[in-house]
């Protein structure tokens, strides 16, 4: 099966100190007795007809007064099912037109961020650039999709993830997530060293995860916060219905010195400062 090239990569030394960074105390558990929160996140809601008229506006859907979960059968695009990536079911059409966003979208998005802060009540930096993504419904029954933590990419230990469904999600739509307590115990077989995990990855290893997944099921709005070492993955979408997310993390200021020291692992490479990845001024 294919394996995901952009696993982190680190030298003995750097393993050392991620490791240690890695094993700290969640900020969620030491603040919530939690590792993952559900959070009414209302403002989301406009996401729903932002996204709808945008597409209209611009010619990629046929009508703008529908569901946004069967956005799929307006696409004026024939090849709205072609995935653009072979590690991603999300990469299509309407996915990367919201690559370039416009200030609509990201006074939406500070709106919810806003929420979130008060839901919260603690300071954190916040993703400059969130990801909308659109699944599709499909007849595949297998998928390339590695079950992983974001830390595996080079991101930040610290780091909380935020996964907010735009639509309802079902256990055939949505992502699958693990606990950390599960999560802690799988990686730690590769000693959290994500280069062993990718090179001893097969089908048998992809089934041991799935079974510590559990699908996602939530009315839309109802955001997923969870802690970054927490395992997960997004599900081939045997529903009828488009799914539509938006994901992005936050970095409580007290990790702010540490993560500067981590690069993603993606093309950009992107340093986990201020005014790079996250938003210059913290929430």
């Amino acid at each position: 099966m294919k394996k995901n090239n952009q696993i982190q990569k680190y030298s003995k030394n750097f393993q050392n100190k991620f490791l240690k960074d890695y094993l700290q105390e969640s900020y969620l558990k030491k603040n919530f007795d939690k590792t993952k929160l559900i959070k009414k996140l209302k403002n989301s809601v406009t996401f729903e007809k932002y996204i709808l008229e945008k597409l209209y506006k611009n010619n990629l859907i046929v009508k703008k007064n529908i569901k946004l979960e069967n956005v799929h059968l307006y696409v004026k695009k024939n090849q709205f099912t072609k995935e653009n990536s072979s590690s991603d079911i999300t990469r299509n059409i309407l996915t990367e037109y919201f690559f370039n966003k416009d200030k609509i979208f990201f006074n939406i998005y500070k709106k919810i961020i806003f929420q979130l802060k008060r839901e919260l009540q603690f300071d954190f930096l916040y993703q400059k650039d969130p990801f909308l993504r659109f699944n599709f419904p499909t007849k595949k029954k297998e998928d390339n999709l590695l079950p992983h933590v974001d830390l595996a990419l080079g991101h930040p230990p610290g780091e909380i993830n935020i996964w907010l469904p735009i639509t309802n999600v079902s256990k055939n739509n949505s992502m699958s997530i693990s606990t950390l307590e599960y999560s802690n115990n799988f990686f730690s077989k590769y000693n959290f060293n994500f280069q062993k995990y990718i090179k001893a990855y097969n089908y048998s290893i992809k089934k041991k995860a799935e079974k510590i997944l559990i699908p996602y099921v939530a009315k839309k709005g109802e955001a997923a916060i969870f802690d970054g070492r927490i395992m997960h993955k997004s599900l081939l979408n045997n529903s009828k219905k488009t799914r539509v997310s938006l994901d992005f993390r936050i970095l409580p200021v007290i990790y702010e010195k540490s993560a500067k020291k981590y690069i993603g692992t993606g093309y950009l490479k992107q340093r986990f400062i201020r005014g790079k990845y996250y938003n210059i001024k913290n929430a």
